[in-house]
């Protein structure tokens, strides 16, 4: 998840000054992915999404979800000061029961009101028994595809809390941001992430774990974000995963120029703070090209309307208002 060349699109900072916008501009581009470093295995306690999590700085929505991290006493090994408190403003204990696809955020709630922090140390079959127990899921369903990915999102939302390899090793992050993005994960296969589903996951990893909100990923995560962007046809990474563009510059026989990159991540940070409705008709103003720039534009402006709406429906499922 590649274009043909034309007259070069201006991309300014002005969302009002953009050309018609349509999604569908372009195909995305197939590449193979590019060799990345070679990864120390590690053990993991879990099974299935045992692919470990976290993610490094994102953009700040208006009115935006947030757990701030509550301090308490460090147990075994995870890290009981990473595991929300949940203040009022974005925590709802009537949401008792998982909605239909439920956003990761909205699992943690469900979790913490039934068990408090506990579950966060429960290995998968005593989580999978306390779940059937609460009548949260019914046993019967267990192995429906739904609550398969289900627990996948479950077991990787534990390793938020207890782990934080996912910002070093690029086989953790991408199991991880696929669980946590709802998508299947197969352990064997390397399923290359997409821009998309890397920027949601930052985004997550900045509401669930406040105390990683500055933290960098490591070098072979961000060659394996480059590579990802790569093969995805971003040649100007998501702001949200900017740290990666100079390893995903050396990717590319010409790097796109430095007023390229700073022209759309401006206009990212104003799209990101529009209002939906003003957002939406943004968008249906914008019109593109084949020109490299226009589609780079267009790429980024899906990306922010993917992060938008998933962060819209874990407000919605907390019934955290706008």
């Amino acid at each position: 998840m590649q274009f043909s060349p034309g007259a070069p699109a201006e991309v300014t900072s002005d969302a009002d000054a953009l050309p018609k916008f349509d999604l569908s501009v372009a195909p995305l581009p197939k590449s193979e992915l590019k060799t990345l470093a070679p990864v120390t295995p590690i053990a993991t306690k879990h099974n299935l999404s045992a692919a470990l999590p976290e993610v490094e700085e994102t953009v700040d929505f208006e009115n935006d979800v947030k757990f701030s991290p509550a301090v308490t006493e460090i147990k075994t090994d995870v890290l009981q000061e990473a595991i929300p408190d949940f203040s009022p403003d974005v925590y709802n204990p009537k949401v008792t029961v998982f909605p239909p696809n439920p956003e990761p955020p909205t699992l943690v709630n469900v979790l913490t009101v039934h068990f408090g922090t506990d579950w966060v140390n429960w290995e998968p079959e005593t989580l999978r028994k306390e779940l059937v127990d609460r009548g949260l899921v019914i046993e019967k369903d267990m192995d429906l595809p739904q609550n398969r990915i289900l627990f996948d999102m479950l077991f990787a939302a534990q390793l938020l809390y207890s782990h934080s390899g996912f910002m070093d090793f690029w086989r953790m992050f991408e199991k991880v941001c696929k669980a946590l993005n709802g998508k299947p994960v197969i352990m064997q296969e390397i399923q290359n992430t997409t821009p998309f589903e890397m920027s949601y996951f930052r985004k997550l990893v900045n509401i669930l774990r406040e105390d990683l909100k500055n933290e960098d990923f490591g070098t072979e995560v961000l060659q394996y974000q480059a590579a990802c962007c790569f093969n995805a046809g971003f040649y100007v990474a998501p702001k949200i995963l900017k740290s990666c563009q100079p390893h995903l510059d050396k990717l590319l026989a010409i790097p796109e120029k430095d007023n390229l990159k700073q022209n759309l991540w401006d206009l990212e940070d104003k799209l990101y703070n529009m209002d939906v409705q003003k957002f939406n008709s943004t968008l249906e103003t914008m019109q593109f090209t084949e020109a490299p720039s226009s589609i780079q534009l267009a790429r980024h402006l899906a990306t922010i309307r993917y992060v938008r709406e998933r962060v819209d429906r874990i407000k919605a499922q907390l019934n955290l208002g706008s």
